[in-house]
């Protein structure tokens, strides 16, 4: 009788005389190791572990797959910031255990915020001017509401969408760093 062959066998069976090259291997443990980085990175950003225990094991998983720079953990680090969030913790990282200038970073980040902070309070101010001529409604309890102006929400999206750009290649620039 014949035997029947799994669709698994019948691949094994066809590609048995193929294998990767150092070229793919190397890529392949650079993937594997961003991946486990970036477990190690959640553990710190969740606060399991602490910034000289992310050394450790991070510096141990640069022995294992023999890997000599820091491109990639910085890389992890990097895609992980966000524009408007914290980052202090990822920052202290940067700073600390890869020596990597981040004021450029820190700048369009303070550039942000304040951008958006003035044009909320100049958008609260004329709401609150509105109110007033409209409906002769003033005090210091007036909280208008920032969403029924129709501007400020687009405003604020073009605002991020600005500073995203700038953002996004100061973070590409600090892999360069090291």
């Amino acid at each position: 009788m014949a035997e029947i062959k799994s669709t698994l066998d019948l691949v094994m069976e066809r590609t048995k005389h193929l294998s990767l090259s150092k070229a793919e291997k190397n890529e392949q443990q650079q993937i594997e190791f961003g991946k486990k980085i970036s477990g190690i990175l959640q553990k710190y950003i969740d606060k399991v572990i602490g910034k000289k225990e992310f050394k450790k094991q991070s510096n141990a998983l640069k022995k294992e797959y023999d890997i000599n720079d820091d491109k990639i953990i910085i890389k992890e680090i990097s895609d992980r910031l966000m524009l408007d969030n914290g980052n202090s913790d990822l920052f202290l990282l940067l700073r600390e255990e890869f020596n990597i200038n981040i004021s450029s970073v820190e700048k369009i980040i303070d550039d942000y915020k304040n951008e958006i902070e003035a044009y909320t309070k100049n958008t609260i101010n004329e709401l609150n001017e509105n109110l007033y001529k409209n409906h002769f409604i003033s005090g210091n309890a007036i909280l208008p509401n920032l969403k029924s102006s129709p501007q400020w929400e687009s405003s604020i999206y073009k605002i991020n969408e600005k500073y995203s750009l700038k953002f996004a290649h100061e973070k590409k620039n600090l892999t360069k760093h090291t």
